[in-house]
């Protein structure tokens, strides 16, 4: 690999490293608000470890070490974020790749803060696919929505029917 495809990569490394720390720390902050003692009955002495924090709290951790590792890495391998790094930067942010992950990030927001509250699962997920396939423009409208109607449906037997479990 050339040396500057290898900085650009580290560069990328130490955007996203600092991204993940973020989301990371944030989960750790959550997770310790979470209990980390439950008494039942014949685990007195380990409560603590089937209590409902813990194991957040070990992933997040975890993250936080990789993010950390991560940024280590590419601080040394990069030679730092220089002006060209930060216009490729904002090259992307004009991009249509960007405005595509955009949309597809606000149909997801869209999906769970309001399809979900307002409308049938089936119907919900099948709209949310049929938007999110039209987006990036998969393929012709009545193909897209035979695909997300059968999909919807089939998830929606699958776990709601046969698996039983509650879908909202």
């Amino acid at each position: 690999m050339e040396e500057k495809e290898r900085k650009e990569l580290r560069r990328n490394d130490l955007v996203a490293s600092l991204i993940l720390l973020g989301v990371a720390g944030g989960m750790f902050a959550q997770s310790i608000r979470m209990t980390f003692f439950v008494e039942l009955p014949g685990v007195r002495r380990v409560g603590w470890f089937v209590a409902p924090g813990v194991f957040p709290l070990l992933l997040t951790s975890g993250l936080i070490a990789m993010a950390i590792s991560i940024l280590i890495t590419a601080l040394r391998e990069s030679g730092g974020l220089k002006g060209e790094y930060l216009k490729s930067v904002l090259t992307f942010l004009r991009s249509s790749d960007f405005r595509i992950l955009f949309m597809e990030a606000g149909l997801l927001l869209l999906y769970v803060f309001a399809f979900l509250r307002n409308l049938p699962f089936v119907v919900a997920t099948a709209l949310y696919l049929f938007l999110a396939m039209a987006v990036v423009k998969a393929a012709r409208w009545y193909v897209m929505v035979i695909i997300a109607v059968v999909i919807a449906w089939a998830v929606g037997y699958l776990f709601g029917t046969l698996f039983r479990v509650p879908l909202p």
